[in-house]
């Protein structure tokens, strides 16, 4: 971790300027990185604003950022070392007493913390988390989950922040309208409370001419050993369990089974259930079709050399990965239980969204008829460009005016 200059820093507790400029923005987050999935939409949200023209004041216990930007300023928020419960809940009183000294903030919440003007749901709601972990995890997942107080602190947190949304008239920033269902199905808070914002995704990663795309599919494939009659099928991320790989293989032996010409790439690991889907694969007479690419830096090849992305997660408040299969003009079959669904809802050519309690028969169906129509399409070119347009609200440039202009109409 790079140090940050002793005169960048502001201790908590220090004199800050009462008066709040018109552009400060205050963004809480427990560690500022480049990793995760809450830090690095906090990490992008603040270089975009500076770049618009913002002063960021960032609230955090760590920072792993490199060194300080210009136009950005550090506050260090306390937090206790020890058990997971203790830093959520030292962190969160702390950063909650700083809010208060300071009312005039106009501060984005990105980690758990009660008191400031917009909280960001980034993990939707964690007793929704709970309730499906109780439906899948087993008497295993149930035991840590009664004994465990990182639960209940943050079943804690969160109450106090969905009080103060409520009586405060505080705004809620979910990624996708299936945040917004799974947080009103605990806590009775008005639907003019939440603001629909998407991640920021940097699309500019996938941003090639058509002669490439080719290239990369052909050079990509012909590497995997795939057939040109064979369609392929990727599936990503590192969560095996929520994002239900198991279903993922079924659903490959059930279109081999039809006659179905099919191959699976999986780009993620997980460490504790890798050996567990191989053996799977292996008992469904698959294994030949199924490569676990493991971790995987720069994603576009394997998207030039899939025809379709599946994933049929149990439990995701958005799903990145769906933004980005299709702007590169790849159709997507995804379950009920992402919120990127709203992405692929509106038109046809994106692909399908199938109920999450569906079985493996079901999903081979959605699989065949999204490869079938795009096989057959009269206008394939049009199609995926589409599918591309589908993808451009998660676009930093207009994720970063809906929150100019949310903060624009706080101000006002």
């Amino acid at each position: 971790m790079q140090c940050v200059p002793r005169d960048r820093i502001v201790a908590e507790g220090a004199e800050i300027a009462t008066g709040i400029m018109k552009k400060d923005v205050t963004l809480v987050v427990m560690r500022y990185t480049p990793f995760g999935g809450d830090e690095t939409q906090a990490a992008l949200l603040a270089e975009h604003l500076v770049a618009a023209g913002c002063h960021v004041t960032l609230l955090c216990a760590d920072w792993r950022g490199g060194p300080l930007p210009s136009g950005m300023t550090w506050v260090r928020i306390p937090m206790w070392r020890g058990g997971s419960w203790l830093k959520v809940w030292s962190f969160a009183r702390a950063a909650a007493s700083h809010l208060k000294k300071h009312p005039g903030m106009r501060a984005i919440a990105f980690s758990r913390v009660p008191g400031a003007t917009f909280y960001r749901a980034g993990s939707a709601c964690h007793a929704e988390w709970l309730r499906l972990r109780q439906q899948t995890g087993g008497w295993r997942a149930a035991l840590s989950m009664a004994i465990n107080p990182l639960h209940r602190v943050i079943r804690g947190i969160e109450g106090h922040i969905f009080a103060d949304t409520v009586r405060q008239a505080g705004r809620i920033i979910v990624m996708a309208r299936l945040g917004q269902e799974q947080i009103q199905r605990f806590y009775p808070i008005p639907d003019d409370r939440f603001v629909v914002i998407p991640p920021m995704v940097d699309l500019s990663r996938f941003q090639k001419s058509a002669a490439e795309w080719i290239a990369d599919r052909h050079k990509t494939r012909s590497a995997l050993g795939v057939d040109e009659n064979e369609a392929v099928l990727l599936h990503v991320g590192s969560g095996f369990r929520i994002k239900r790989l198991a279903l993922t293989l079924a659903v490959v032996a059930e279109l081999t089974q039809r006659g179905q010409a099919v191959r699976l790439l999986i780009a993620g690991f997980d460490r504790k259930e890798q050996s567990r889907h191989v053996r799977l694969a292996q008992q469904l007479g698959i294994a030949e079709q199924v490569t676990f690419l493991g971790g995987v830096a720069d994603m576009a090849p394997c998207y030039a050399a899939a025809d379709l992305l599946l994933l049929p997660s149990l439990l995701e408040t958005f799903g990145v990965v769906v933004a980005e299969a299709l702007y590169c003009g790849l159709p997507v079959v995804i379950s009920t239980g992402m919120g990127a669904r709203d992405l692929v809802l509106p038109a046809a050519t994106c692909g399908r969204v199938v109920a999450v309690d569906a079985g493996p028969t079901a999903w081979a169906a959605a699989v065949a008829e999204t490869l079938d129509q795009k096989r057959h399409s009269t206008d394939p070119d049009a199609d995926a460009a589409r599918r591309r347009m589908a993808a451009l609200p998660c676009m930093p440039e207009r994720v970063l005016a809906q929150y100019l202009d949310l903060l624009a109409e706080i101000q006002a």
